[in-house]
């Protein structure tokens, strides 16, 4: 779990960084969420949780902070 002391080491670079992958791995996860709910497809997680599934925006989000981990963690 990052600190506080943490989160002020990171540059305003690394930071950006973070923030246009999370917003590019949101906009590319958006579409096809929106796409597969149309269609009547259903986009389930691993488990579904204890709400069930969730809405097309949570489940982008959701998607879209799994691509930015994977990303991060291949560095």
């Amino acid at each position: 779990m990052l600190t506080a002391r943490d989160l002020r080491s990171v540059s305003r670079e690394e930071r950006w960084h973070c923030r246009m992958l999370w917003l590019v791995g949101f906009a590319a996860s958006l579409p096809l969420a929106f796409v597969a709910r149309l269609t009547g497809w259903r986009w389930q997680p691993w488990s579904a949780g204890p709400n069930g599934y969730r809405s097309v925006l949570s489940e982008a989000d959701s998607m879209a902070k799994q691509l930015v981990a994977v990303a991060y963690s291949v560095y």
